[in-house]
């Protein structure tokens, strides 16, 4: 998982590089790499919301599929993404959180899906969670008794690491 405190999203230009390198980690290895992004964590209260942090992150996951094209997709695969980005439309259509996508559903962004479900677990399919503090995270992750590989934080707070520990992270990275 990525979580990204409140204290860098201080300005446009932190929050851009932030979502540039986390749209880097989710298309590394089509999310299916042993550290790949499956959520990502932000936090409210910084200079720049975390609605717009995913709009940015939205816009940067696009530009990235330039740079990593999408590999080959078994049809189920195709079919599953598709389907999570339908639901997940649907969803927003009634008032629960916000989906991006492109039209053939070659990555997906839904941006405060249900914290009653797990993450997607799909190539190029990111959970992206408003959160108050590390504590939110923590509660998501023992809900659904997700371990961690890797914490990937723009923070080096205490509450932070302390996510990370609590979740059994094995590194911790920026």
């Amino acid at each position: 998982i990525g979580y990204v405190g409140r204290e860098t999203l201080d300005t446009l230009s932190s929050a851009q590089r932030i979502a540039k390198g986390a749209a880097r980690d989710l298309a590394l290895y089509e999310t299916e790499g042993c550290l790949s992004l499956h959520a990502l964590f932000v936090e409210r209260g910084g200079g720049v919301s975390a609605e717009r942090f995913a709009e940015l992150l939205a816009a940067d996951i696009e530009r990235t599929a330039v740079e990593f094209p999408v590999g080959t997709r078994e049809a189920g695969d195709r079919a599953a993404l598709g389907s999570a980005r339908a639901l997940a439309a649907f969803r927003a259509a009634a008032g629960e959180g916000r989906v991006f996508s492109d039209e053939n559903a070659t990555h997906l962004l839904v941006a405060d899906p249900p914290r009653s479900q797990p993450p997607f677990f799909l190539p190029r399919a990111l959970a992206l969670f408003s959160v108050d503090s590390p504590a939110e995270a923590q509660a998501y992750l023992q809900t659904h008794a997700i371990g961690l590989e890797a914490l990937a934080t723009t923070s080096q707070r205490a509450d932070v690491a302390a996510l990370a520990v609590a979740a059994g992270a094995a590194r911790i990275a920026r």
